[in-house]
């Protein structure tokens, strides 16, 4: 997606200016990356298609259908496929229903779309599922300069 990867023994680094480029990737051996790829090509500059996740449908929600719901509450424009996705168009604020979106009590869901944040106000209905998988997510978030608030209507 543009961003610079480099690694060594025990870690990983990963840097980017933030202009993301969409691509072409086949998730069928990573499907629960279908919430979090789909979140950032919501902010890519480009077409993403998303393919080879059929079996996405059947996990806490059918992550298929609720990433292109929401994602298009935001103004994105989403062709939903069979098995998978195309993000033709990013997030617009000004062509959007709103910038609230719900987990659907899903706890990537609410991971990923906490990523959009990095350049747009959200706020996630649900937001405080993310316990299931990463119960430190917003302190682990902080510690990388990012910070995510929980509010009491459970938004992040």
């Amino acid at each position: 997606m543009g961003s610079k990867i480099t690694s060594d023994s025990d870690s990983v680094t990963l840097t980017s200016d933030g202009n993301l480029n969409g691509i072409e990737i086949d998730l069928h051996n990573a499907p629960d990356l279908l919430p979090t790829v789909s979140a950032l090509s919501a902010l890519a500059n480009s077409n993403t298609l998303i393919t080879g996740v059929k079996h996405a449908r059947y996990k806490e929600t059918d992550r298929i259908a609720k990433c292109a719901e929401e994602l298009s509450k935001l103004g994105c424009n989403i062709k939903e496929n069979e098995d998978g996705m195309e993000i033709i168009s990013g997030v617009n604020l000004e062509k959007s229903i709103s910038n609230k979106v719900t987990s659907h009590n899903d706890h990537r869901l609410a991971m990923a779309f906490s990523l959009i944040g990095l350049k747009h106000e959200i706020f996630i209905e649900k937001g405080d599922v993310f316990n299931v998988s990463f119960p430190n997510y917003i302190e682990s978030m902080g510690e990388i300069g990012i910070e995510i608030d929980l509010l009491e209507d459970e938004c992040i």
